[in-house]
């Protein structure tokens, strides 16, 4: 459901016909129907909005043309999604004695679906990674 905004007078009624301008504030993403006008119950709706592809906060603003009011800002959280690829961080193809610790620590890094780092659940930052390990004799 795209977001809508309530324009009133100073006595709360509901204004029709009033012209709207939506516009992205930060986040990324896109909007269609920048432009709109209040019906008759004073209610001006943007066309859609499409958050951006990184995990975080999105902020929307709302303006209501020819008028000398703030605009308002509108947000929504992009959460990041499921795990969707696993690359190798660092620490990748070292070798040791057994009972020893590497030089570098083993790591990886998660994506989702959008290749977002950022915003990714705890439970999957900090995820173990099984080491397995060869023995060879000669």
């Amino acid at each position: 459901m795209p977001p809508s905004v309530l324009v009133q007078d100073a006595r709360g009624n509901p204004i029709g016909g009033a012209s709207v301008t939506f516009a992205m504030g930060y986040g990324g993403g896109s909007i269609t129907g920048a432009n709109a006008t209040t019906n008759a119950n004073g209610v001006a709706t943007l066309g859609s909005w499409t958050l951006g592809t990184a995990a975080g906060t999105n902020v929307l603003r709302a303006n209501v043309n020819g008028s000398n009011l703030t605009a308002i800002a509108i947000s929504a959280v992009g959460v990041a999604g499921p795990a969707a690829g696993m690359a190798v961080g660092a620490g990748n193809a070292q070798f040791a004695p057994p009972a020893s610790v590497l030089p570098v620590a083993p790591s990886v890094t998660v994506t989702d679906t959008c290749r977002s780092e950022r915003g990714i659940p705890p439970w999957i930052q900090r995820r173990e990674v099984r080491l397995e390990f060869a023995q060879f004799h000669p």
